[in-house]
């Protein structure tokens, strides 16, 4: 397991700053989410995770998620 801190995210689905744990698992990554922010036109605004919507967004972005935690160095 890996922790991890996203200052700022662009994607499809908008600007996000995100923190959790990053796992690989035999069904491949798995990531737990403790904070999740987006940036709204007031700045950033954090989100309820255990929200359906967020949890489809966060499913949305999941590979770039993944793909941007693949450039950092380890």
């Amino acid at each position: 397991m890996t922790q991890f801190n996203i200052s700022r995210l662009h994607t499809r689905a908008g600007t996000f700053r995100l923190s959790g744990v990053l796992s690989y698992e035999a069904k491949g990554h798995v990531i737990q989410y403790s904070k999740v922010e987006a940036m709204g036109t007031d700045g950033w605004c954090e989100l309820d995770i255990t929200s359906l919507g967020v949890r489809k967004a966060l499913a949305e972005i999941h590979t770039a998620v993944i793909a941007h935690l693949s450039t950092l160095p380890s």
